[in-house]
């Protein structure tokens, strides 16, 4: 693969981040939710939200269903067929 210097600058930054947080992910990720907290912006929180009993959760998203309805179909095949 071709090294790409943009990826390279994205990486060098990731180490230094992690290596100041002694690579524990769990040290960044509070630091980061107290500084966001401390900041005064408006924090947005989504709450997951169980599907109803029965129902199949959605994995794939709204973005993945049909944009026009299925083709019609008989019980020999689909309609077009001659």
């Amino acid at each position: 693969m071709k090294d790409d210097p943009i990826v390279a600058e994205v990486r060098k930054a990731r180490r230094e981040i992690l290596e100041s947080y002694g690579w524990d992910y769990r040290k960044m990720l509070a630091d980061a939710m107290k500084r966001q907290q401390e900041s005064g912006r408006p924090v947005v929180s989504r709450r997951k939200e169980e599907p109803p009993q029965g129902v199949a959760p959605d994995v794939y998203g709204a973005a993945s269903r049909r944009t026009r309805p299925a083709p019609e179909r008989d019980a020999d095949g689909p309609a077009d067929a001659g």
